[in-house]
Formats: structure tokens, sequence, C-alpha cells
């Protein structure tokens, strides 16, 4: 697969669940193996991401009709959240639930679900991002410092015995950034 060759980022569909969970599925077996339980049989579910299609927040990656990743962007914050001291107050936007399909990776694509969330970012007028993963999610936190995101605290989730890392990013204007993002 060349770079972003004909890949389309859209809302997504119902139609999209099997495969998104086919990732999941995917992705659980990858971060179990070296110790991340963030996400496990329990979550995220079919029926989490059927209430993201409803509200707008799935955003898909695909190629023709494969869904080769999904981000979700909303400005619904953990109540964990609370306790971290953010490099801004007020709204923002969130990312929350992101995966790029095992074969599909180093392709750009990840890269390209983030600006996403970026530009969605901008359109809500918040310009400034939140996130969390995992502490023992390594590749996750490589990529979010890549694209510029800074370590703000760590919360923990229930269910979860490992601290989850916060990052945020700000953004300037569509056009006056340099850099990604």
């Amino acid at each position: 697969m060349d770079r972003l060759e004909a890949v389309n980022i859209r809302n997504g569909v119902t139609e999209d669940i099997d495969s998104i969970m086919s990732i999941v599925d995917r992705v659980v077996a990858e971060m179990a193996a070296y110790g991340n339980f963030q996400w496990t049989s329990e979550y995220p579910t079919a029926e989490r991401f059927r209430q993201d299609i409803q509200n707008r927040s799935l955003f898909v990656a695909a190629k023709n009709r494969a869904v080769l990743g999904f981000i979700v962007v909303d400005q619904i914050e953990p109540p964990e959240y609370a306790s971290v001291a953010w490099n801004r107050d007020g709204p923002a936007s969130v990312i929350h639930r992101f995966a790029v399909q095992g074969g599909a990776r180093r392709h750009g694509i990840a890269s390209s679900l983030e600006a996403h969330a970026c530009e969605l970012a901008r359109q809500s007028g918040t310009r400034y991002l939140r996130t969390d993963t995992n502490s023992s999610n390594q590749a996750m936190q490589g990529f979010l410092k890549s694209r510029n995101y800074r370590y703000t605290g760590d919360v923990f989730f229930a269910k979860c015995a490992n601290a989850f890392y916060c990052y945020d990013k700000a953004l300037r204007r569509a056009g006056r950034q340099l850099g990604k993002g």
C-alpha cells in the first residue's frame, strides 16, 4: 500500500462495525502480548461504536470499502480528567478509541486520522485537543509526541491497574501552524 493512496476519511456508519471490531480484536491481542490491558474483550464494544456513530463522533480511514483505521473525536471528557493539570482551561476536543489495522500501519493513516481530529477541533472552535493512553502503550506515546502533544499528568480508570498518561495539544488557526497538526 502506498502512503495515503486513495484513503478517505469519513464518518463511520453501522456497516463499518464488523471491520472496526476486527481491528479491535487484533489490537487487544497485540496490547495484551506486551502487558497493556487498555482495551479488553469488555472495552471497546460494538455498542460503544454504535453510540459513537449516533453521536457522529466516529471517523474511519477507508481505502475502497475496507476500513483501515478509526478515531473518535468529541468534546466529552472522562470525569477522571478533572484532576489533570491541563495546559489550558475551557472546552477541548477529545480523542478516544484510536487504532489502525496492523497491515496498514506506517503508511500515514494514523497521522491522517490525527490531522482530521485537529481539523475537527478547529471547526468546533476549541483549537485544543486532549487524550490519554495506557502507560504501557509506548507506541501511542511515541506517536503523540511525534505529533506535538505534551504530557500533562496521569489518571487511573476503573478496572485498569496501570496509570494512563494524559496529553494535550494546542492548535493554531489553519494555515498558521508550522509543522504537524
